[in-house]
């Protein structure tokens, strides 16, 4: 039960039609439309959000910066060589911020 959790919380990008969880999937949204179109991105499947909430999460830097009905997705690929991003909640609509990490990884050898 720990371990579903876990990987729940760490690799749940997609969901098929009937709620199940598929974790073999880390493509953005639009090569996976294409690819496999019965899979929804897990905040779109119906019932799967609380309205009066917005989950913010991270993790999936495919997708990359996403505001959507009741969902703020962060990860914009710094250890890739993209930005850190970051949202200040307690302003509405929320203040972004996109910093480059051009150098991230990068160690002299």
């Amino acid at each position: 039960r720990q371990r579903y959790m876990l990987n729940a919380f760490t690799r749940m990008r997609y969901c098929h039609a009937d709620g199940r969880l598929e974790f073999g999937q880390k493509l953005g949204p639009e090569q996976v439309r294409k690819t496999r179109p019965e899979l929804r991105p897990w905040f779109q499947v119906q019932g799967a959000l609380e309205p009066r909430y917005t989950v913010f999460f991270g993790h999936w830097s495919t997708l990359g910066f996403y505001q959507g009905h009741g969902v703020i997705a962060l990860d914009t690929g710094c250890v890739w060589g993209g930005q850190l991003s970051a949202v200040r909640v307690d302003a509405v609509p929320g203040i972004r911020r996109h910093t480059d990490c051009t150098e991230y990884g990068r160690h002299p050898t």
